[in-house]
């Protein structure tokens, strides 16, 4: 009874074990069928950090997200320490076994039956390498089943993956791929994270205390608990020592090497950092040429910048930046709470070398910025690149060109006036340049045409003015929407680089992970006017600064041309201009449109700027007048000077050498002068006996202007009667007091009609 009530029960158990087996049979099969298929899979990590250099090859930030901070590296350069370093930890029989390690299962399974807690691991680095990028929603699990499903069908890629690919393949993806804390993501990354060197470089203490680091990445994290980390590395090298990958000497010297110390000269410069203005403008530049280039969303781009593994070749120069960022953000400039902006161009590639986009220090990325993002009246900025570029490059005008500056007004009826105050008459438009007049911009405005002044706002690449923009408030920079520092600064580059309009840019190319160039910027270029009427507008704006409204900004030593521009009660102010090495646009104010109680201050940071960006620099002449001929002329008509006449006037020399195209040059002379003789002592028409001085005088000037002071007047056509008598020149050299004189001095003679003094011989 009693064999067959254990036959009973022997036969239950071979049936519980046959269907135990059976059913596990089936669960396994139905895993195997479920798992992925090896020819449809990437067991290599997704992800690349980008990495952002400047216009010398030097790294100056990364990108990423946590699952991007990798940058790959081949295992040739990983130092064979610290392959084994992890070999010994994680997975001692990795060379020995085919992707599951039957001994290490088996070990495990026996501690958590003895112990009562499953908590040894036995997932062997192919099996790891599969967790991490292939079953990538592992830390989402929520039952034992879940987890069991998974295991098994890692378990089965892992022998396949062996199969497949090559140990090395196998480590090399598997070091390029581990969690190692920080929000590093493979062993390049952590070396250069921790220690601040490229992982060659690493010591066999450094490589310990890393691979430590994979069991538990905060746990283990040397910044977060540095005692736990010793340990962690301390029994790293004891692993690599019993199993002889290195000797008890090496042992030893890895045991007292100190890299705590070292862990924290580095903690200052670790991880993403706030990127600068110009990385800001970089990587918007970056996300609209993906979107034109690949049709990629804004999202799809980003992420490839943040995960691709680009190398970003830019054009940024550190030292300029780290100069505007210093005196943009220098307080001392400000009378109040302004902001400002700087942009800095090359002005033979056209590359943008600096940007800043506030008066503040910079805290968080990708913010406003205003030298991009802003846009602002222009004031009298506009003039140089809208209505005299039209003039002068079609030929309509020359510098030379005089146009009056008097009282005058809008086609509406709104009187304009000049921020001087005054208006100074006859005019010619280098002189309308140097001083800012308004009166001589809007008619220059109206000569050249409303639609050839904007077509020429366009070619200067001038984007954010619209139709509302087109009316004569325009010619003086009051526009409705108004324009960008960038777009501004890059208009002017293109006058300093000989009229040759470069779009401007903040990289080179761009290459990704593989080396292939994704993108590749030169600066999209063309002609916008001639290369005389660049060398001419150049001239002007060298006298802006040299005596004009741009004195303030002027470097000794340093060839510069430039115009500033203000708007009502300096809501906006600028200065732009440029050497023969870089162009600067400056412009500043308040966000809310307020008031501003001074234009100096942009000047002043614009001339600091500049000359410590030439200190080792070259001074370069700026106007190449080889295909320009001179002519000395009146600047009262802009004829032909006649000398001893336009050179010597009541008013000043009124003579100056300019610069013209050939054929553009005046052939008439000088017309508005009249030189007339008055007597010395009474200032009035000199007769025959009086001591006589030549004077010039205009024939005419406009009405409400300066000239008006130096019109020949009726006074000097009326004539003398004080000298009568020959001898009144002889004796009378010195001018007599008429107005405060005894009266004793000087008594009229009467009227004297002989014809022996004053009939026929007027000599006497």
């Amino acid at each position: 009874m009693k064999n067959k009530k254990l036959k009973f029960i022997l036969y239950g158990f071979c049936l519980l074990a046959l269907a135990i087996g059976g059913i596990a049979a089936v669960f396994l099969t139905i895993q195997i069928i479920k798992a992925p298929n090896l020819s449809e899979i990437d067991a290599s990590p997704e992800g690349y950090l980008s990495t952002i250099l400047d216009k010398d090859g030097q790294v100056v930030n990364t990108l990423y997200v946590t699952e991007s901070n990798r940058i790959y590296v081949g295992l040739e350069n990983i130092p064979k320490e610290l392959q084994e370093a992890f070999i010994a930890i994680e997975d001692a029989r990795f060379y020995r076994h085919g992707g599951v390690d039957v001994q290490g299962l088996l070990r495990a399974f026996i501690h958590g039956i003895t112990s009562g807690g499953f908590d040894q691991g036995a997932s062997t680095i192919t099996q790891q390498l599969l967790k991490n990028n292939v079953f990538t929603d592992w830390m989402s699990e929520e039952t034992f089943y879940d987890s069991l499903c998974r295991k098994v069908q890692e378990q089965f890629l892992a022998i396949r993956l062996e199969q497949n690919y090559s140990k090395e393949w196998i480590l090399e993806n598997y070091l390029n791929t581990i969690n190692l804390g920080g929000g590093t993501r493979g062993v390049q990354v952590a070396a250069q994270y921790y220690f601040g060197k490229d992982v060659s470089e690493l010591s066999l203490a450094e490589s310990a205390l890393i691979a430590g680091i994979t069991k538990n990445p905060t746990t283990y994290n040397p910044l977060i608990n540095p005692e736990k980390s010793i340990r962690r590395q301390n029994l790293v090298l004891n692993a690599m020592l019993e199993q002889e990958y290195i000797s008890q000497e090496e042992y030893d010297q890895a045991v007292l090497e100190n890299v705590i110390d070292a862990l924290e000269e580095r903690e200052n410069n670790r991880g993403m950092k706030v990127f600068s203005w110009f990385e800001d403008a970089l990587l918007q530049q970056i996300v609209r040429n993906l979107t034109e280039t690949y049709r990629y969303n804004e999202e799809e781009a980003w992420n490839l910048i943040y995960s691709g593994g680009l190398t970003i070749y830019s054009t940024l120069d550190m030292k300029l930046q780290a100069l505007c960022e210093k005196e943009g953000t220098n307080q001392e400039w400000y009378n109040g709470n302004e902001e400002i902006s700087i942009v800095m161009t090359d002005v033979t590639s056209g590359a943008v070398c600096a940007i800043v986009g506030s008066s503040q220090k910079k805290e968080e990325s990708l913010v406003y910025n205003r030298a991009t993002d802003a846009v602002r009246q222009p004031g009298s900025t506009i003039k140089v690149i809208g209505e005299y570029a039209a003039l002068i490059d079609t030929q309509k005008a020359t510098l030379g060109t005089v146009i009056a500056d008097e009282p005058y007004e809008y086609s509406n009826g709104t009187k304009l006036s000049n921020s001087y105050g005054t208006f100074y008459g006859m005019t010619t438009i280098r002189d309308a340049i140097k001083t800012s007049s308004n009166v001589v911009a809007l008619k220059a405005y109206q000569m050249a045409g409303e639609e050839k002044v904007f077509d020429y706002l366009d070619k200067f690449g001038i984007t954010t003015l619209t139709d509302q923009d087109r009316n004569e408030a325009a010619a003086i920079g009051g526009t409705y929407n108004g324009v960008t520092n960038l777009e501004m600064t890059a208009a002017y580059n293109a006058i300093a680089n000989n009229g040759r309009y470069i779009c401007p840019y903040f990289y080179t190319k761009i290459i990704d992970r593989n080396g292939n160039v994704i993108l590749e910027n030169k600066g999209d270029s063309r002609q916008v006017i001639k290369k005389t009427t660049a060398m001419l507008l150049t001239s002007a704006m060298q006298d802006v600064i040299l005596g004009g409204t741009g004195s303030t900004a002027s470097v000794n030593g340093l060839s510069l041309a430039g115009k500033s521009g203000t708007t009502n009660e300096m809501k906006d102010v600028w200065f732009v201009g440029f050497s023969a090495h870089y162009t600067c646009g400056i412009w500043g104010g308040h966000d809310d449109n307020s008031a501003q109680e001074s234009s100096a201050y942009v000047k002043k940071i614009w001339k600091k700027i500049m000359a410590e960006a030439h200190v080792d620099k070259e001074n370069r002449t700026l106007v190449d007048s080889s295909n320009l001929i001179t002519a000395n002329i009146c600047t009262k008509c802009g004829k032909l000077a006649v000398e001893g006449m336009c050179d010597d006037t009541v008013q000043g020399n009124m003579t100056k050498t300019e610069y013209f195209v050939s054929a553009t040059e005046p052939v008439a002379e000088c017309d508005c002068h009249v030189t007339v003789s008055v007597c010395e002592s009474t200032g009035l028409k000199a007769n025959s006996f009086c001591p006589k001085l030549k004077q010039t005088y205009l024939k005419e000037a406009p009405k409400g202007t300066v000239d008006c002071e130096y019109v020949v007047s009726e006074s000097v056509e009326k004539t003398c009667t004080e000298h009568k008598y020959i001898w009144d020149t002889w004796f009378d050299n010195e001018p007599k007091d008429r107005d405060g004189g005894d009266e004793n001095d000087y008594q009229e003679e009467p009227e004297n009609n002989h014809w022996w003094t004053g009939g026929f011989f007027p000599w006497f």
